[in-house]
């Protein structure tokens, strides 16, 4: 039996709803096999219609760690939107009770500086940090969201996993293939004639990842630090593939 997946985002850079025909009709195009559901995050009960079926069969494999007897839903189209979280979760509950894959982002562990930015030497481990992770507090960056996905989760007996990619960059295999963070940057440089930095050289690190790293697994901040390491997702026989940030960046110059 193949893999049943209910998707809430296709249509954007890494997400997005299908809110129109005609997004709809673009899909259908490159994915004719698809079956596509209008609606947006606040459609309430087609959330958990949808997720109680997992109606939506993808051809691309899951990730080797999830049992592919079960269905799968993955939420890419608002991070934090604790009502539409609460009917994927509800519905998976009332259903065959699959995998919830929640795509957050790793902003969650920026360190906020304020004023001139200062180098961090920590880097937040997805094994050595969890516990910190799994138990961050507002306002830290989808704090609330996150908390809500564990522990209702938990709760419902649903097993969840959330994914918290960096900044993300490249092209994307989706309707738009432009990012946020990396061309508003570029935009800049173009429209000032040159770069442009807050602090001192080598003050902030962010940690960056190529588009199509994140999708199979499927915010600009200046002056401060977002250092990860993903060692549990090596652990599960992920390596990087994709170009990296400076061998990309060159072409949106252009």
């Amino acid at each position: 039996m193949a893999t049943r997946i209910f998707m809430t985002g296709i249509t954007g850079y890494i997400g997005g709803l299908v809110r129109t025909e005609e997004k709809k009709q673009q899909i259908l195009a490159r994915h004719p096999s698809l079956e596509v559901i209008i609606g947006d995050l606040d459609s309430d009960q087609i959330l958990i219609e949808e997720s109680k079926k997992a109606n939506i069969v993808i051809s691309k494999s899951p990730p080797p760690f999830l049992d592919t007897q079960k269905p799968i839903t993955s939420d890419t189209a608002d991070a934090d939107h604790l009502g539409a979280i609460n009917s994927l979760l509800t519905g998976l509950s009332s259903g065959k009770k699959g995998t919830y894959l929640h795509l957050s982002c790793a902003g969650s562990v920026f360190d906020h500086s304020l004023g001139y930015s200062k180098f961090s030497p920590k880097i937040w481990d997805d094994i050595e940090d969890l516990t910190a992770i799994t138990t961050f507090k507002q306002p830290v960056f989808h704090a609330k969201a996150d908390r809500l996905v564990l522990d209702l989760g938990k709760k419902l007996k649903i097993r969840t996993a959330i994914l918290e990619p960096p900044m993300v960059y490249g092209n994307s295999d989706s309707l738009s293939d432009r990012s946020i963070s990396l061309p508003l940057l570029v935009d800049v440089a173009k429209a000032r004639g040159k770069m442009f930095q807050v602090g001192e050289a080598g003050g902030d690190v962010l940690t960056e990842a190529e588009a199509l790293e994140v999708h199979p697994w499927a915010l600009v901040v200046f002056a401060t630090n977002m250092r990860t390491r993903a060692s549990r997702l090596r652990a599960l026989g992920w390596v990087p593939k994709q170009p990296g940030l400076i061998e990309t960046v060159s072409g949106l110059f252009k």
